[in-house]
């Protein structure tokens, strides 16, 4: 394995320091956490803060090496492509695709304004390998340079263009995590109003559904996530456009009409921030028919999935959605 980047390597240098001592004075922040879960949860957190203080170009740019290191990159092949306008990147396994291969379309998270194809390529690959198919990461563009609707026009216009391409729509899955989770419920909405067909499910880790939420989980899990209280109510600003209600089912789901959406595979972390926010989507969504898996992983943080490199029960989260992939009915 490769070593992280060094201002990742910095956050878990000082992590450590202030995880050692939590440990010995005060016990695990969370029982079942081993040292080094909380080291890595500690030097994410710290290393969150550290890019919060950096301009949006910087932040993006530190982000975008953060998941070079993973070893799962050497599986895959990367292509990068340009699909109906908008930059996206394809991830398939080395080995040839067989010919029912099952097809993801990704949105990243990051807020809406941080995020990329390389800040999720560990994800990426580790999804594509656990499924065996082919995932198709997009590049949407990030606000406040462009604002919503934006990066629900570049979902619509690649998923669109999969379409058109001949991509079987049984075969054909989208998903995202937290913000890019948000964007998928939003897409799966504006297909249903367009009279397009839905994908045959939606894969939904830790997604961000009520973009204003400070209460509840925000605030008293905010001892356990890496994330900060304030940090989402910065992305809000920045996605949200002056005149647009931050409870419009576009860019809060959790407010959405959710009838005839498709079926539904969710995540998350009793740990997280956003942890009522999705435990009351999926309550809505059950109520207006919709089918709907709902994991709830005891004391996991937001976005658990990107520690799979170090940890068998985070690659485990991305294996058990590869296999609702195969049989999600």
């Amino acid at each position: 394995m490769q070593l992280p980047p060094p201002a990742l390597l910095l956050s878990f240098l000082r992590a450590l320091q202030t995880t050692t001592i939590g440990r010995l004075t005060k016990g695990p922040r969370l029982p079942s956490w081993s040292p080094l879960f909380e080291l890595c949860v500690e030097a994410l957190r710290r290393n969150a803060l550290q890019m919060s203080k950096l301009s949006l170009a910087d932040a993006r740019a530190s982000w975008d090496r953060s998941s070079s290191f993973d070893p799962a990159l050497k599986q895959v092949a990367r292509q990068p492509v340009t699909a109906s306008g908008v930059r996206c990147e394809w991830f398939r396994p080395r080995t040839k695709l067989p010919s029912d291969a099952q097809t993801l379309l990704y949105l990243h998270g990051g807020g809406y304004c941080i995020g990329s194809t390389n800040t999720h390529a560990g994800l990426l690959a580790r999804l594509t390998l656990a499924h065996g198919g082919q995932t198709l990461g997009v590049n949407y563009r990030l606000a406040p340079e462009h604002k919503h609707p934006a990066a629900l026009e570049d979902a619509l216009a690649v998923y669109r263009g999969l379409l058109l391409s001949g991509h079987a729509i049984d075969k054909l899955f989208v998903g995202g995590d937290s913000a890019g989770g948000g964007l998928t419920l939003a897409l799966l909405q504006k297909l249903r109003t367009l009279g397009l067909p839905q994908p045959r499910a939606a894969l939904l880790l830790c997604p961000w559904v009520d973009i204003l939420d400070s209460e509840g989980s925000v605030q008293h899990n905010a001892a356990y996530d890496w994330m900060t209280p304030g940090e989402p109510q910065v992305w809000a600003r920045y996605y949200l456009p002056d005149a647009l209600d931050g409870k419009d089912p576009l860019v809060s789901p959790l407010y959405a009409d959710l009838t005839g959406l498709a079926p539904l595979f969710v995540q998350v972390g009793t740990a997280e921030m956003l942890y009522d926010q999705v435990l009351r989507f999926a309550e809505r969504a059950r109520a207006a028919g919709v089918k709907l898996t709902l994991e709830e992983a005891k004391d996991m943080v937001h976005d658990w999935h990107l520690l799979a490199p170090f940890f068998p029960h985070c690659q485990a989260a991305i294996e058990r959605i590869a296999a609702y992939m195969r049989s999600p009915d």
